[in-house]
């Protein structure tokens, strides 16, 4: 399947002729329904992209110049969907920016500037800033990698949030947040809320947690800086395996609440529980061999615009 031009306009938005019936503009709204590969380029001043697809379809959204700003809401959401991919096209600058109030503030409303009830991977050599006035700048209910891109996050509550967990690969990321800086959330499922460093750079300023898991934080590559925080790094469980953590902050500096264990060179007081022997979630050692990583992780650092569509069963 090509990939599809989507055009956007203020009271114009367009799709290349005969390309695809799978995007449907409302006004300023456009909306996006099956699996594909949609390039977006233009702006909304006050406009919104949704993507509604179905449960097993993978979603490429390459933003090429886009500019969507929503003056009622979430800027870009996606509903529904296996998997969306935001691909920051190289040599490009790209922009979301929310509302001060969303209208619908819901259970299951959005509540960020770039908000996905699916899994999300953003990738690419582009940038995107993103700028928050309501809550969250980047928020996944379901899991989030950070595979590329030169990412800006400046958020009124918390800055990227990955629900299930929050993985870092490569890119250069910086978080500028009220609340936590770089998180993961989920306290009901088993083997769930972890968070991933594993190459990249990741600066971030935050009103409290820095970096925080609430299972277990592993940096085994790449450098984290936590600027500015309550407590830098907090987790029940912490492994610094390889990598670099430069943390500064008002009260701990690393907590562990249910132990911790470094081999790397860090910054800061040890908090909660000090050292200890950490216990890794089943998902996390599936990162020692690259080629056993998840599919969504397996795609998102392979694909890119010019590659030839997988079938799903190759997925």
């Amino acid at each position: 399947m090509s990939e599809v031009a989507v055009t956007l306009a203020e009271g114009a938005s367009s799709v290349a002729s005969g390309s695809s019936d799978a995007v449907k503009v409302d006004g300023d709204t456009v909306t996006i329904s099956a699996a594909g590969t949609y390039r977006l380029s233009g702006s909304l001043s006050d406009g919104q992209v949704v993507v509604a697809a179905g449960e097993e379809d993978v979603v490429r959204i390459i933003l090429d110049g886009a500019d969507v700003t929503s003056s009622t809401g979430s800027p870009f959401v996606v509903q529904s969907a296996n998997e969306a991919i935001v691909f920051l096209e190289d040599g490009t600058s790209n922009a979301l920016s929310d509302a001060a109030t969303y209208a619908d503030q819901g259970e299951d409303a959005p509540n960020s500037a770039l908000y996905s009830m699916a899994d999300l991977t953003v990738a690419g050599a582009g940038s995107l800033a993103v700028d928050v006035n309501y809550n969250d700048g980047i928020s996944a209910k379901d899991g989030l990698v950070l595979a590329a891109g030169t990412v800006k996050v400046d958020a009124a509550d918390d800055g990227i949030v990955g629900k299930d967990y929050a993985v870092l690969l490569d890119g250069a990321f910086q978080v500028t947040a009220g609340d936590d800086g770089f998180t993961s959330d989920n306290e009901e499922d088993e083997g769930r809320g972890w968070v991933l460093i594993n190459g990249g750079t990741l600066n971030v300023s935050a009103g409290d947690d820095g970096i925080k898991a609430f299972n277990t934080l592993t940096i085994a590559a790449g450098t984290a800086t936590v600027e500015e925080s309550e407590e830098g790094l907090e987790a029940q469980h912490i492994v610094m395996s390889g990598g670099t953590a430069n943390v500064t902050s008002n009260d701990d500096g690393v907590n562990a609440s249910g132990g911790s264990t470094g081999t790397t060179d860090s910054q800061g007081g040890m908090g909660g529980g000090g050292m200890g022997v950490a216990r890794w979630p089943r998902a996390i050692t599936r990162w020692k061999s690259p080629a056993a990583r998840s599919p969504s992780i397996r795609r998102a650092t392979a694909w890119t615009p010019t590659a030839t569509p997988r079938s799903a069963a190759a997925r």
